[in-house]
C-alpha cells in the first residue's frame, strides 16, 4: 500500500515512533520517498503502525472531557491511513 502523510503526521511518527518503537521506526523510515511524504509499506507493517497509533490515541488522545487533543487527531488521521481494508486503489499515486 502507498500511504500520503502531512507533514504534521510525519513529524509526530518521526519523533514518537522512533521513541517508542525503535525497530518499528527503522522499517518504516526506509520505506519513506525522499522526494514526497508517501511511504509504501506491507499490510503487516500498516497494521503495527495502526496498533501503536490506537494504544497511543487511549493515552494521550483525549483531554479530560473527552474531547480529542492536537495528539489525538493526529493518531485517529493514521489510524484511518493506515487502515488495511480501507486502502483503495484511489489512494495510491
Amino acid at each position: 500500500m502507498k500511504v500520503r502523510l502531512t507533514n504534521k503526521e510525519l513529524q509526530f511518527i518521526n519523533y514518537f515512533l522512533l521513541e517508542e518503537k525503535e525497530e518499528l521506526f527503522q522499517r518504516f523510515k526506509s520505506k519513506l520517498s525522499s522526494s514526497d511524504i508517501f511511504v509504501k509499506i506491507d499490510d503487516e507493517m500498516a497494521d503495527e503502525i495502526r496498533d501503536w497509533a490506537g494504544e497511543k490515541l487511549q493515552i494521550c488522545g483525549f483531554a479530560e472531557n473527552y474531547e480529542l487533543t492536537n495528539e489525538g487527531a493526529i493518531l485517529e488521521s493514521l489510524i484511518d491511513k493506515f487502515h488495511v481494508d480501507s486502502i483503495a486503489d484511489s489512494n495510491e499515486v
